[in-house]
């Protein structure tokens, strides 16, 4: 449906394929398999090579009634199937005015250059890993320790051995969890990166600002459960990327902003949701289905 290593191709010829005739898609694929976890969700179709047409869709939420479409796999807004075709309308609704994604501002992997540097610092002795503040050194975010008890941690590198990125290190910026489970809406506490401060390969960097206060709107943003449901609407796996943020459309952070960054959580969804015209029902999907985030 969404991603997947070396199966570009196979995904486009999918989705383009018009002889499928119904296609079964569980999000909780123990509602199928109750000894089996697979994080994606499971689905079965039927294809016909006799028939030609859209496809009736049966998409089942977890714990939900099962919600059925007739429609092709491919669609005007994405390369992704919309598994859940309630979502299709907010995504269209966010996708008109000039429409410019929030995945712009966000990283690749390895946003320094950096990974498991707390783990193996032997593999870039030229940074001299300390846990002491010096001269000339920048303060690093990563984790310590292997799957499942691994601890985000921070210490100081060379300032020289950084040969990445260098146009972000005196700027602000957030760093955000590159993996987390895949059917939550609130991600883990999103670190605020001050100038002087890099991260590992841990976290995506989203950002660079000139201030302080357009890194802090940034992160109100993100807290909004608009932003959350756009997100969760393309995330497929534990691990995240730049292409997870594409749905989400990127908002101006300075004073000329048609958004007052400076109310609550609570009400700038309320501006987005009437800035992006959401009808009472798909208000009421996003508020349903993404958590309050502190």
């Amino acid at each position: 449906m969404q991603g997947g290593k070396s199966l570009t191709k196979f995904r486009a010829d999918m989705i383009a394929d018009t002889h499928i005739r119904k296609m079964v898609d569980f999000f909780d694929s123990k509602e199928c398999f109750p000894n089996v976890n697979l994080d994606g969700g499971v689905c079965y179709f039927i294809r016909d090579a006799q028939y030609e047409g859209p496809a009736e869709y049966v998409y089942k939420p977890k714990n939900e009634e099962a919600i059925v479409s007739t429609r092709y796999l491919k669609n005007d807004v994405t390369d992704d199937v919309i598994r859940d075709y309630r979502r299709m309308s907010i995504i269209e609704k966010t996708r008109k005015n000039k429409f410019e994604t929030f995945s712009n501002i966000v990283s690749s992997r390895k946003p320094y250059g950096i990974e498991g540097i707390f783990n193996n610092p032997d593999k870039y002795k030229n940074l001299h890993l300390t846990f002491t503040k010096r001269d000339n050194s920048l303060k690093i975010w990563g984790v310590k320790g292997k799957k499942g008890g691994a601890k985000r941690i921070f210490g100081y590198v060379d300032a020289d051995g950084i040969e990445q990125n260098l146009e972000s290190i005196d700027k602000y910026k957030l760093f955000f969890s590159k993996a987390y489970s895949t059917g939550a809406t609130v991600p883990p506490e999103i670190i605020v990166g001050e100038p002087g401060v890099i991260c590992t390969e841990t976290f995506l960097e989203i950002g660079p600002f000139d201030s302080s206060i357009e890194n802090n709107d940034c992160l109100k943003y993100i807290k909004t459960k608009f932003f959350r449901a756009l997100l969760f609407f393309k995330r497929i796996n534990l691990n995240n990327s730049k292409g997870v943020f594409e749905l989400i459309p990127l908002q101006d952070f300075t004073e000329d902003s048609d958004i007052d960054w400076t109310q609550s959580i609570h009400e700038i969804d309320q501006q987005l949701y009437e800035k992006y015209e959401l009808s009472e029902d798909e208000i009421q999907y996003i508020e349903e289905n993404v958590k309050e985030m502190e």
